[in-house]
């Protein structure tokens, strides 16, 4: 994270000048937030207790404003879906599209993230790979995506008819490309270290 984004989640945490924090009367019922496998921003701890920089972050509003909160264990398209349905209050890490944008408010970016290309190395050096620096380069390979994951928005737009194997969470591609299940993927770089 640059000094930049650590500030603005210190402003948002403590209420610091980069941004208003909600103030209101405590809630009766917490805001339910849904988390997934996304290290290290969610994950589950070794109680499987909700674990992760935006649950400190929420656990920190929280404390801050007096207003419980949830968190609730889904996979991303899960997420997705009963976000859509209103059961969910907040998901965070959703990325900005004009589709998302039409149904969601969106507060301003607490981090951006860069999201990389990987290519398994016997791929990369074969003829079926054209290159790293050209989407196009990874439309004759195995490529794996996460359900209603940006990077699914992303590939259906710039490689159409591409068809990629769907995965239901983070975890399950890596899983995947570990056991060379996919010949390439798109994600986070922080999700996929």
């Amino acid at each position: 994270l640059s000094i930049w984004a650590l500030f603005a989640l210190f402003c948002l945490v403590t209420g610091g000048a980069a941004g208003p924090v909600l103030a209101r009367e405590p809630a009766a019922e917490p805001l339910t937030i849904a988390y997934c496998r996304y290290m290290p921003f969610y994950f589950q701890g070794k109680n499987l207790e909700p674990r992760g920089i935006l649950v400190d972050i929420w656990k920190q509003w929280s404390a801050k404003t007096g207003i419980p909160v949830k968190f609730v264990l889904l996979s991303w398209e899960d997420t997705m879906k009963q976000t859509a349905s209103g059961r969910l209050d907040i998901s965070a890490l959703m990325y900005h599209t004009p589709e998302r944008e039409n149904r969601y408010a969106f507060s301003d970016p607490l981090m951006n993230l860069s999201t990389f290309l990987y290519v398994r190395k016997d791929v990369k050096n074969s003829r079926s790979f054209t290159s790293a620096d050209d989407i196009n380069g990874i439309r004759n390979l195995v490529t794996g995506v996460v359900a209603k994951d940006y990077t699914r928005i992303y590939l259906d737009s710039r490689l159409p008819g591409l068809n990629p194997i769907v995965f239901e969470d983070h975890e399950s591609l890596i899983r995947a490309a570990v056991n060379d299940d996919v010949q390439a993927f798109l994600m986070e770089g922080p999700v996929a270290s």
